[in-house]
This record gives C-alpha cells, sequence and structure tokens, in this order.
C-alpha cells in the first residue's frame, strides 16, 4: 500500500478537513508507527507525502486550527515563534477546536465534575459508545 493511500484510510473527510481516526497523542494530534515501532505525527507526514519536506528547524501549524487534521492544504511550516504566536486562542483561553474539531462555544463547553472543560458533543458521543458496549457485553 502506498503512504498516501495509508493516510486516506486512516481519515474521514468533513467539509474541509482530513480527521485522523488512529490513535491520537494526549495533546490531541494524530500518530501512527510503522512496523518497526517508528512513530510519526500523522500530519507532519501528511504535509511530506502530499507537498513535500519541511524546512529544517521549521513546525507545523495547523491553520484550520483543527489538531487531528492532517489535510495537508491545511497545514504551513512556520517557525515555532510563529505557530506560538499565531495561538489560535478563544475567550475560554483554549484552542478554538476540541481535538476531534468540534467547536468550541457556550454551547458545546461542558464543564466535568473536576473542574476541567470538556466538549460536549465528544462527550455525547463517548457516553453512547459506553452505552452500547454495555448492550453489548
Amino acid at each position: 500500500m502506498e503512504i498516501s493511500d495509508y493516510i486516506l484510510s486512516k481519515v474521514i473527510l468533513t467539509d474541509s478537513c482530513w480527521i485522523w481516526q488512529g490513535s491520537i497523542t494526549n495533546g490531541g494530534y494524530g500518530i501512527s508507527s510503522t512496523k518497526y515501532s517508528k512513530s510519526f505525527l500523522a500530519h507532519r507526514l501528511s504535509y511530506e507525502v502530499f507537498i513535500g519536506k519541511i524546512p529544517s528547524g521549521l513546525v507545523i501549524d495547523h491553520l484550520c486550527e483543527v489538531k487531528s487534521c492532517v489535510n495537508p492544504f491545511h497545514l504551513e511550516p512556520v517557525t515555532s515563534g510563529e505557530n506560538a504566536r499565531r495561538g489560535h486562542i478563544n475567550r475560554f483561553g483554549t484552542h478554538k477546536r476540541c481535538t476531534k474539531g468540534h467547536e468550541w462555544n457556550n454551547r458545546n463547553l461542558l464543564i466535568m465534575f473536576n473542574g476541567r472543560r470538556a466538549c460536549r458533543e465528544c462527550h455525547r458521543i463517548y457516553v453512547a459508545k459506553q452505552r452500547l458496549l454495555k448492550k453489548g457485553g
């Protein structure tokens, strides 16, 4: 299988983003590994496969603000400083979207029992999956 085919087999295409469906880091980025146990960040791999080599010393900025997006046209190599300046911060002091791409807003913000913020849509999906598992098991 070609690497480009592998990447495309691991995403769900939305209106604009390619949302990685493989493993996700704690920080919300797609990650995968080879049969030789070498791990790679999916968005960096996507950029290199579909666009070209990432210049030395640069990081990849998600222009769409969705960390799990691997659409190469949403990715731009920038310096770490520029990436930090862009920040994509909203009034909640966090990114404008959750790691799955749902928009943070008053309707979609859920405050958990421990005081942490959560995405209401992601929580709804999680609870539904847990209910299905209990019924099936």
